[in-house]
């Protein structure tokens, strides 16, 4: 039996997905901004859509993704492997199921 309501858990993962404040990629060592597309409950977990624009014009392989939160803090990074052609976006989803366990 869960102690906490699907009440409250509802309003938390909408905290958390409140304190996202930005996505970033990196190619090589440089850092660039993605664009949050879309971000939303669904169910139990929190869901991130990130367009990654092409800033660069060249293709390249991007080797880390991250979420930076509204202080400015890395909420979260994971290493990544992703071949990009030239002129080719990417779209990077982020799902984070959040459960009482």
């Amino acid at each position: 039996m869960a102690f906490f309501t699907s009440t409250f858990l509802a309003a938390r993962r909408k905290e958390w997905l409140d304190k996202i404040a930005k996505a970033q990629y990196r190619i090589g060592s440089t850092w660039y901004d993605g664009v949050i597309t879309s971000r939303e409950v669904v169910g139990n977990s929190i869901v991130i859509m990130v367009s990654v624009t092409d800033p660069v014009s060249t293709a390249s392989t991007i080797v880390e993704s991250r979420l930076i939160d509204v202080g400015g803090n890395v909420a979260g990074s994971r290493t990544e492997n992703i071949l990009k052609n030239v002129n080719q976006g990417v779209l990077l989803k982020y799902e984070f199921p959040i459960n009482e366990v």
